[in-house]
This record gives C-alpha cells, sequence and structure tokens, in this order.
C-alpha cells in the first residue's frame, strides 16, 4: 500500500469553472496539480502491481456532490494512471481498462485548508 499526502492542493469544479475562467488560469491551474502530483509520486511510488485502487481524497472547506468531486480529480487521476503506467501516450493511461479503478471521497478541513490525500492498494 502507498499513501501520500499533497498539503496546499486545491481542487476546483472543474464543470462550473469553465464557463468563467479564462482558458490560460485553467491550463496553469492544471499543470500545476499535475506537477504536484508526479512529485509526490515519484518520491515514494513503489513498484505497482495491476489491478489495483487509486483512492482520491479531497480535503477541503466545502464538499462538492459527485459529479465535481470526480471532475475536480482529472489532472491529478491523469498524473496517477500516467505514473503507475509509464510508457502510454498521455492523457490514455486512465482512459482504457488497464487495471486501474479510481474512488473518489473528500472529507470536511478546517477553513483554508486545501489538500489531496492519494492512496494506491
Amino acid at each position: 500500500m502507498f499513501e501520500t499526502r499533497i498539503v496546499g492542493l486545491k481542487t476546483v469544479s472543474e464543470l462550473n469553472k469553465a464557463k468563467h475562467e479564462h482558458w490560460a488560469y485553467a491550463r496553469r491551474r492544471h499543470l500545476n496539480q499535475k506537477w504536484l502530483t508526479i512529485q509526490a509520486l515519484r518520491k515514494r511510488l513503489e513498484e505497482t502491481k495491476l489491478p489495483c485502487v487509486v483512492e482520491l481524497t479531497r480535503i477541503a472547506p466545502k464538499k462538492f456532490d459527485y459529479d465535481n468531486l470526480v471532475a475536480s480529480f482529472k489532472w491529478i487521476r491523469d498524473a496517477c494512471a500516467e505514473e503507475i503506467l509509464p510508457g502510454l501516450a498521455i492523457g490514455r493511461a486512465d482512459d482504457e481498462d488497464n487495471g486501474i479503478t479510481f474512488v473518489y471521497k473528500q472529507e470536511k478541513g478546517t477553513p483554508k485548508e486545501y489538500a489531496v490525500e492519494i492512496k494506491i492498494f
């Protein structure tokens, strides 16, 4: 089992932001989410055997409904899949039936507390 917590990583409702946010701000946020996730996984990720379960937990002051929760993890999910299955085209590692199951959870944090917890079983 692998477990890491990325403190300060803020996930937002991508479904609601898409209409009101300039594409450059969204792009910067997406790249930051992927980079922080890859750095956290590369430091500690050992050989992961498939099939595996990746549990993503969002920690924030307010909770999302399930659709927004899943959408908020889009770039983090891609980064996890790319680290577990290196060598596939970018964005393709989690789009196919490859033995990775993603589970989404959320916890209520204190005001201004943002984090993402990743567990791989």
